[in-house]
């Protein structure tokens, strides 16, 4: 974030609506290619379900949301460098075409698998950066440390 939103101030207030925000949040999948999907359409839960977490989502500048409307993923991402992808938890062509199924394609689970395995490997990826970027490791041990100190016994998390 910090690379693509420079300017993108987080101690100002003012900053925090979401008027002010340099990026919206931006499915990765277009929602309409797995939203009002009428029931008894085979994959639709699995597509609902994938389709409305963190793994289908991302931040885009608000000019390129606008641009983008309801393109494709492989459309949309064809020209970035595997630097951009990785920045956005996204590792290759195939997990763009993963995220650039159309609405036709909730009733084949040989393309509703590859998205679903995508959006997974996304999140893990997410939560993985998180974890490692945060340092969650050394805060959990220091955590650990204080409640051993402060009870003379070991406690769990």
């Amino acid at each position: 974030m910090k690379e693509r939103f420079a300017n993108y101030d987080k101690a100002d207030a003012a900053m925090w609506e979401d008027h002010n925000r340099p990026w919206d949040y931006d499915h990765l999948l277009p929602a309409k290619n797995f939203s009002n999907l009428k029931s008894g359409v085979r994959y639709m839960r699995t597509c609902q379900n994938r389709g409305n977490t963190i793994g289908n989502l991302h931040i885009l500048p608000l000019e390129e949301n606008r641009q983008r409307q309801d393109e494709p993923a492989n459309k949309t991402f064809e020209n970035r460098t595997p630097k951009e992808l990785t920045l956005i938890h996204l590792s290759d062509k195939d997990d763009l075409d993963a995220f650039s199924i159309n609405k036709d394609d909730v009733h084949n689970g040989r393309k509703i698998r590859p998205f679903a395995e995508a959006v997974h490997r996304r999140i893990y990826r997410i939560y993985e950066d998180w974890f490692e970027s945060l340092d969650i490791a050394f805060l959990i041990n220091e955590h650990r440390k204080i409640d051993e100190t402060s009870t003379g016994s070991r406690v769990g998390l």
